[in-house]
């Protein structure tokens, strides 16, 4: 029999204790979203990476390279509720997200000369 599997994400970020994500323009937060803003997770060779949203807004694009490139903030495998709304830069909303794994380490440089990023 085939055993169901949770659906994964990626969430840049702590966890917000109220469960829910809010949208910052000029560094200040403006919006609360229904849920806390992930990006789906796709595994290639042990590792998982964020997928971005189709249909990318110029902001969810730049928010998802900088996360990639000059993010220091930890990183989270999570799983939790898909909820039916998107987010504001049209990312997965999550209700009652789960941290599965502490994935920081792969997304922050260990060694500044040449070493892993």
């Amino acid at each position: 029999m085939k055993q169901a599997t949770a659906r994964l994400y990626i969430r840049f970020g702590e966890l917000p204790k109220d469960g829910k994500s809010r949208v910052h323009t000029s560094g200040e937060p403006c919006v609360e979203e229904a849920g806390v803003s992930v990006y789906r997770a796709i595994e290639a060779n042990g590792v998982y990476y964020p997928e971005l949203p189709e249909e990318s807004n110029a902001a969810g694009i730049s928010d998802y390279f900088r996360y990639l490139m000059e993010s220091h903030s930890n990183v989270y495998l999570v799983t939790g509720d898909l909820l039916w709304l998107e987010g504001h830069d049209r990312e997965p909303l999550l209700a009652n997200p789960v941290v599965v794994a502490d994935l920081t380490h792969i997304y922050r440089q260990t060694n500044k000369q040449g070493g892993k990023r």
